[in-house]
C-alpha cells in the first residue's frame, strides 16, 4: 500500500542520512514494527549506518496499531543501549522516531505510562539529551477507533504527542529529509 512504501522510504532516508552525514560509528540505529499482526518486532538491532541494510525489509501495515505499547518498547530498548555506552564511557544522546499509520486502537501501555518513562530518561543524568518525535502518515483521514469519532488521524495524534509529552509531532506529508 502507499503507507507501506511510505513508511520503507522514511526508514531508508533516516539510514541513507546516517551513511551520508559521516556519523561513522557515532551513531547507532535501530527499527521496530509493530501491530496486531506482528506484535512489536525488532527489524534490526542497534547498528552503526554503514552496516545496515533494509532491502530485505518488508513494512505491512496490516492490523490494529499498538502505537503506545511499540512506542514504550522501543524506548526500553534505546535506553537500555544507551546505558550500556553510558558504562563504557560514552557521551550518549537519545532519539526515539516513532512512525505509524494510524492512530493506537489496542496498547495495553497508557499514555501516562509512555509519559513517566520519557520523563525518567529526560531526568537521568547519564544521557547528554533526548528528544522523541511522533510522525503520522495518513493523517488527514477520520480515525478509526470508535472513541476519536470526528477525529483525524492527525487530531489523535497531535493529542498523544501532547498527553505523552513528545518534544514534536510532524504529518509525514510536512517533513523534509535532512532537517531534524
Amino acid at each position: 500500500s502507499g503507507e507501506e512504501v511510505e513508511i520503507k522510504r522514511m526508514l531508508e532516508q533516516v539510514v541513507a542520512d546516517g551513511k551520508r552525514a559521516g556519523w561513522g560509528k557515532r551513531v547507532l540505529i535501530s527499527a521496530m514494527a509493530f501491530s496486531t499482526h506482528v506484535g512489536v518486532k525488532e527489524l534490526f538491532g542497534f547498528d552503526v549506518p554503514s552496516a545496515i541494510d533494509i532491502s530485505g525489509i518488508n513494512i505491512s501495515t496490516y492490523g490494529a496499531t499498538n502505537l503506545i505499547d511499540a512506542l514504550a518498547t522501543g524506548h526500553e530498548a534505546l535506553e537500555k543501549a544507551a546505558n550500556e555506552l553510558v558504562g563504557a564511557d560514552f557521551i550518549t544522546n537519545l532519539l526515539l522516531i516513532g512512525v505509524t499509520d494510524g492512530e493506537d486502537n489496542v496498547s495495553k501501555t497508557t499514555v501516562a505510562d509512555l509519559a513517566a518513562k520519557f520523563a525518567s530518561s529526560r531526568k537521568n543524568e547519564s544521557f547528554d539529551s533526548m528528544k522523541t518525535i511522533l510522525v503520522g502518515v495518513r493523517t488527514g483521514q477520520q480515525a478509526q477507533d470508535s472513541r476519536y469519532s470526528g477525529k483525524t488521524v492527525d487530531d489523535v495524534l497531535s493529542d498523544l504527542t501532547k498527553a505523552a509529552k513528545f518534544d514534536q509531532y510532524e504529518s509525514a506529508k510536512d517533513v523534509k529529509a535532512g532537517t531534524y
